[in-house]
């Protein structure tokens, strides 16, 4: 079990917390809005519950493709205020088929606890191990990190 933690100043942290142990990591990415892209077409729309516990949304489809041998099928789903239900993306990255779903739950809107941005207390001592792994997916996720 691991706690991430990703502040403004570009730096991820992640805490084995079993271990206790600090790993950071430089972020190089620019800051990406999470919703739509221009680019998206919509495929569809679908509620989920019914009655008055009904949310409705709508399903986007990107086609992307990338240097070499990248070409992923990404599909999204949002409220129509782009609160994010799901994302489902496959194809090929650098020649490897991947497939990955992610769906978000029990979401709710504004920050409950703004402490969750602070730099978690087993890094506060300096010591850290460099995070070695690359998410070579997290460049083409819509809603997700």
């Amino acid at each position: 079990m691991s706690k991430t933690c990703v502040l403004f100043q570009k730096t991820l942290y992640i805490v084995d917390l079993k271990r206790q142990k600090c790993y950071k990591k430089k972020m190089t990415r620019p800051f990406r809005e999470r919703c739509i892209p221009d680019t998206a077409k919509c495929v569809g729309h679908f509620y989920m519950g019914s009655g008055t516990n009904k949310l409705q949304g709508d399903t986007y489809y990107v086609d992307f493709r990338g240097k070499g041998m990248t070409r992923l099928h990404i599909y999204a789903s949002v409220t129509k205020n782009c609160i994010p239900i799901g994302e489902a993306l496959f194809g090929r990255v650098k020649g490897m088929a991947i497939e990955e779903t992610v769906g978000f739950a029990n979401f709710r809107l504004g920050i409950k606890d703004p402490s969750v941005f602070d730099v978690p207390k087993q890094c506060d001592d300096g010591r850290f191990e460099v995070l070695p792994v690359k998410d070579e997916l997290s460049q083409y996720r819509i809603l997700g990190f």
